[in-house]
């Protein structure tokens, strides 16, 4: 026989059984801040101290650094809430004794209820518990948790609950985790293969000789490996008015600034007036930017201009492109590349010389075009596979986040 409902009052939790109550969060734990803990508080990697793990505010996993002691520090059962930064909203339940930084809000001394129903709570109802401060950075108060309703049970069904969504929830995540490990062997095969082909090609039966470069190994009697310079030369024509302006992505590769705000829904800067600092950029040219060193070398399909801070390169006639675009994304290449820099800082700009002390295979033309194609179409089927993986995440996040959200509210008995 169903249970019998009531209207809970509160729009986002709609009905709840009848013999439940609405309690507001602050009645079950003690809140603040995190403390101030600064870099000359820090342990170091090899300190014997008893050592006290600090939370990292933007990743719910990471754990950033230890400190011997802390003002703030709680222990297992208490809640984390980042206030802000990429895990903002999420609720974390501690393990063991940990510390926190100011950029989280805390929860300790939980009593007169089941932490593990509250933290489901927390976990279920955060699209409703949260509304960010619309500041330039979105950032939670430890007053918008505390004014938050909790629909709150009797302590055995609490208990019920919990366990029921300890056991849905632990498989749901088993699977969601096995589904991640599969993509990152997908995206490892895709990596491991683009190196292959455009180092190796196709023929197992080539015969094969030393390359004389350790990265590359071996390669097939008719390639050669020379020096970029002799087939790349810088662009340096100047864009015109009518030029489409155009960003380096390596997310998204070289498309207009037009599509890079519509895809990412956020402005870059557009030149209005002086058209004189914009470089020009031809179909099947290269772009050389700051990211280069991190696999950022991007091929362009479109005909247009970009910023003076990258680096146009054209290749000469026995360059197919699309190879070469194959051949700078691979692993060992990048790693090469990488090599070039002593990397001081993150986002040092790579510059041409760079490009040309990295040796490159040359084969034949039509070789590059057929193997082009054929990464082109293999990776293609890699792509679909890795996606619907990701899709099958999400729905399982979504399911997750629903069974949760209907089981803390009442509307699903267990």
């Amino acid at each position: 026989m169903p249970r019998k409902m009531k209207d809970s009052g509160i729009e986002w939790i709609g009905e709840i059984p009848e013999d439940w109550r609405l309690v507001k969060f602050k009645r079950f734990a003690k809140s603040g801040m995190g403390a101030t803990i600064l870099k000359e508080n820090l342990l170091p990697d090899d300190s014997s101290d008893d050592r006290i793990p600090i939370y990292s505010a933007t990743n719910t996993d990471k754990v950033f650094g230890y400190i011997s002691d802390s003002v703030v520090k709680l222990k297992k059962n208490d809640f984390v809430i980042p206030a802000r930064g990429n895990s903002i909203g999420y609720i974390t339940l501690v393990r063991d004794q940990i510390a926190t930084c100011t950029q989280t809000t805390i929860y300790s001394k939980i009593s007169n209820i089941n932490h593990k129903f509250l933290f489901y709570c927390g976990y279920g109802l955060k699209d409703y518990w949260f509304e960010f401060d619309q500041t330039a950075i979105p950032q939670i108060t430890v007053k918008q948790v505390d004014n938050n309703f909790v629909p709150v049970p009797d302590k055995i069904e609490q208990t019920r609950i919990a366990n029921y969504l300890d056991r849905k929830v632990a498989l749901i995540d088993s699977i969601i985790e096995k589904t991640k490990q599969t993509i990152e062997e997908y995206k490892a095969y895709k990596q491991s293969l683009i190196t292959e082909v455009v180092t190796k090609g196709l023929n197992k039966d080539a015969k094969m000789k030393d390359s004389g470069i350790e990265w590359i190994g071996e390669i097939p009697e008719d390639w050669e490996v020379v020096n970029p310079r002799r087939f790349f030369t810088v662009r340096r024509d100047r864009a015109s008015i009518n030029d489409q302006q155009l960003t380096s992505s390596q997310k998204y590769g070289i498309v207009t600034q037009k599509e890079f705000m519509e895809i990412e829904s956020k402005r870059v800067v557009v030149v209005q007036k002086n058209y004189a600092i914009l470089k020009k950029v031809l179909r099947n040219d290269f772009i050389i930017s700051m990211r280069s060193f991190q696999g950022g070398l991007e091929l362009s399909g479109k005909e247009g201009s970009i910023s003076s801070a990258y680096v146009v390169i054209t290749p000469n006639e026995k360059i197919f492109s699309k190879f070469y675009k194959w051949f700078f994304k691979s692993v060992k290449y990048i790693d090469a590349l990488q090599s070039t820099s002593n990397l001081v800082r993150d986002g040092q700009a790579m510059r041409f010389s760079n490009f040309t002390q990295i040796p490159i295979v040359l084969l034949p033309l039509a070789v590059q075009a057929f193997l082009s194609e054929y990464l082109e179409n293999i990776t293609y089927r890699i792509n679909i596979i890795i996606l619907k993986k990701q899709q099958l995440i999400t729905e399982l996040e979504n399911y997750k986040k629903s069974l949760i959200y209907e089981v803390v509210t009442g509307k699903k008995e267990v």
